[in-house]
Order: structure tokens, then C-alpha cells, then sequence
């Protein structure tokens, strides 16, 4: 994790506001697919779609790290 420790408020509001985007726009579109799929072909479709995601956590989120918030934050520091 390269981030400074100083921008970490900013990236937070700025991701938190970046989750909305896709709520906003992509209503219309799932009911509309919903209708033309139906409930159950619209549930696969989206757990498929997912997939890649959750494979990429694998390699961006530290899981196999035991770091304690105050050792992350020593090391951030200069």
C-alpha cells in the first residue's frame, strides 16, 4: 500500500461518491433486463459477472498481511 496517509480522507469521499454513479444509471437497464431474462437468468448473469472482481481481490486486498493499524501507520509516516 503506497498511499499517503494524508490523502486518505480524500479517497475515501471521492470512491463513496464514485459508488453511487453506477446505482444512478444502471436501474432502468437491470429492469429492463430482468423483463427480457427473467429472475433466475438475471441472478447467473450477474454472479458470473462478479466473478472477475472477486478473483482481482484476491490479488489487491492485503489478507495474507497481519500488519496492525499501528505498525501501517509507522511505516507510512517519513
Amino acid at each position: 500500500q503506497d498511499e499517503d496517509a494524508a490523502y486518505t480522507a480524500t479517497q475515501l469521499a471521492l470512491f463513496t461518491s464514485l459508488m453511487a454513479v453506477p446505482r444512478t444509471f444502471v436501474n432502468a437497464t437491470a429492469g429492463w433486463l430482468v423483463e427480457a431474462m427473467g429472475w433466475t437468468n438475471f441472478f447467473w448473469m450477474c454472479f458470473f459477472l462478479a466473478i472477475p472482481g472477486m478473483l482481482l481481490l484476491i490479488k489487491v486486498a492485503p489478507w495474507h498481511e497481519r500488519t496492525t493499524p499501528l505498525k501501517a501507520a509507522t511505516q507510512a509516516a517519513p
